[in-house]
């Protein structure tokens, strides 16, 4: 895709030399090949690594909950009247 230049850009074009012009086009074409492409790809792993992050802490969440019916059903002594740990 070619950028379209406004008439003061074409201006300093014509008064550059044809070295300088020619660096800024291989800078250009560089820019877009090394950053822009690869980084077009990024973000469907980062899609992908966001709903990873939400299963996975979903998954703990729930894991930690199980523990916590796990203690509240194996140990009978943490109970509203003789516990101050009745909240759990």
């Amino acid at each position: 895709m070619k950028l379209r230049r406004n008439n003061s850009e074409q201006r300093e074009k014509r008064s550059r030399p044809a070295s300088v012009d020619a660096v800024i086009d291989s800078l250009v074409s560089y820019v877009k090949g090394q950053l822009l492409r690869p980084l077009s790809g990024a973000g469907r792993w980062l899609v992908f690594g966001l709903a990873g992050g939400i299963l996975v802490g979903g998954g703990v969440a729930l894991g930690l909950l199980g523990v916590l019916r796990l203690l509240q059903s194996e140990f009978s002594g943490i109970a509203a009247e003789d516990s101050r740990l009745s909240w759990l």
